[in-house]
């Protein structure tokens, strides 16, 4: 039986197995790749000299570099992570916050 919208979970990428996504997920990374992304970008479009795909590029490496990469250094030590990991994980978000304001970058150069 198929559960739908309401009851808190979607079926997202039919395969082998099935992968459910619930709908808190879905917010939190609409949240996080999206209008978090926009707000900074906005606010941050001013002072960098260049513009589109490239200011959003910068911007995500600044933030991976401020944020993700001293948390990453601080688990890697007190923890038995392996370290490739750890830069797969730090590289996906990498990606992921790269093309959201590289995007963004070049809507508001429209």
């Amino acid at each position: 039986m198929q559960k739908g919208l309401w009851s808190g979970e979607i079926k997202y990428l039919e395969g082998n197995p099935p992968r459910v996504i619930s709908i808190t997920q879905l917010i939190v990374d609409i949240a996080f790749y999206a209008a978090t992304p926009l707000m900074v970008y906005g606010v941050l479009y001013l002072l960098i000299p260049f513009e589109g795909a490239r200011a959003g590029i910068a911007i995500a490496l600044g933030c991976v570099a401020v944020a993700s990469t001293p948390l990453l250094m601080t688990i890697s030590l007190k923890s038995k992570f392996p370290i490739p990991a750890l830069f797969f994980l730090a590289l996906s978000q990498l990606l992921k916050l790269g093309g959201s304001l590289a995007l963004i970058g070049i809507l508001y150069s429209l």
